[in-house]
This record gives structure tokens, C-alpha cells and sequence, in this order.
């Protein structure tokens, strides 16, 4: 990791950028997940309910 830094420091400069973005989506990914399983407990407590 930033082995490959270039002269003027753009390399990690998009390195950066990319671990910003990269962090940002695994957000992303996890406030879905958690509407993901609210629905799911909600729909499985429909369904409880309706046996």
C-alpha cells in the first residue's frame, strides 16, 4: 500500500479519493441492510400474526 506514489503525489492523492468513496458506499450498503431487516422483522411479524 502507497508503494507506488508518484513524483507529485497524485497517486495517493486518487488513492485517497478512492478509499473516501469506498467508505461512503459501505454506508450506503449498511442503511440498507438495516431497511432491509426492518422490513423483514415487519413482515415477519405480519406473519405471525396472521397464524
Amino acid at each position: 500500500m502507497g508503494k507506488n506514489i508518484g513524483k507529485n503525489g497524485k497517486t495517493m492523492l486518487n488513492f485517497s479519493r478512492a478509499e473516501q468513496s469506498r467508505a461512503e458506499q459501505s454506508r450506503a450498503e449498511q442503511s440498507r441492510a438495516e431497511r432491509y431487516f426492518a422490513e423483514l422483522s415487519k413482515n415477519d411479524r405480519v406473519e405471525r400474526e396472521a397464524f
